[in-house]
């Protein structure tokens, strides 16, 4: 076990000592317990009719903030919905999930790229508030991973390139390549495929092969379209997506509280 883990574990046992006896000390003796006994029903009462309460004002909060959200303009920005029609770049449907995908069919592969929402939404808002020495304090914020499948439809076999967006100075760097005898093991959302892809050999760190490699697998990404401005639509793409998402995510909660 870690120390982490250990100093975790600890932490909750403490906790479980401290809690047993508060509660130990909070339980009254049978008599004071029939002395209260007839004032229970008030208190459940009162407890009730509080609950309502505090639940009609959330309600309401959310009814308010869709109202709100609703009255902005939520269609797909033009400046995206032109850049898809340009690259032929679709979006794919992943709703309720932080998982962004765009997929793009060529006359032998389909292009599958994936992207973590809400590390998109962060990164404009570092960018937003971006500060020099702010790349020395916190250089992970400045990057966006994304996951690229190329699949070959003649053998329906795959390659997955795991890419490091640096938002800093827009280079798109590919950090490993994996190869793949069935496309499906490459695509597969299921947990235990995702476990087999962790265990598959995905090559040697790029950084350490022939700078001649290097270069034909920057242009053959670059072929692709797999470029600064791609990267940079789809950080756009993952802020209209995370504002879908939350609407979503408010008309859930809201429907859960109707009577």
């Amino acid at each position: 076990m870690s120390f982490r883990l250990t100093a975790r574990a600890s932490s909750n046992i403490l906790r479980t000592i401290n809690r047993n006896a508060a509660l130990r000390s909070s339980i009254p003796s049978i008599a004071s317990r029939s002395a209260t006994r007839s004032i229970a029903p008030r208190l459940f009462s009162t407890s009730s009719i509080r609950q309502n309460d505090a639940k009609e004002s959330l309600r309401a909060a959310l009814e308010s903030e869709i109202q709100h959200e609703n009255e902005a303009d939520n269609s797909l920005p033009e400046e995206l919905s032109e850049f898809f029609n340009k690259t032929g770049f679709q979006i794919a449907k992943t709703e309720g999930q932080s998982l962004g995908k765009l997929v793009k069919e060529t006359e032998e592969e389909t292009l599958n790229l994936y992207f973590d929402v809400n590390q998109a939404v962060n990164i404009r808002a570092i960018e937003e508030n971006f500060e020099e020495d702010d790349l020395d304090k916190q250089p992970d914020e400045f990057f966006l991973n994304v996951n690229l499948v190329v699949v070959k439809k003649a053998d329906n076999s795959a390659i997955s390139f795991d890419l490091v967006y640096r938002t800093y100075d827009a280079a798109v760097v590919a950090e490993g390549v994996t190869h793949y005898q069935n496309a499906s093991d490459a695509l597969s959302e299921k947990a235990e495929d995702e476990q087999k892809r962790e265990i598959s050999y995905h090559g040697p760190a790029i950084a350490n092969l022939d700078e001649q490699l290097v270069i034909a697998l920057d242009n053959y990404l670059a072929a692709l379209g797999i470029d600064d401005e791609l990267l940079h639509q789809i950080i756009n793409y993952g802020i209209f997506k995370e504002n879908e998402e939350y609407l979503r995510w408010l008309n859930n909660l809201e429907n859960f509280l109707k009577k």
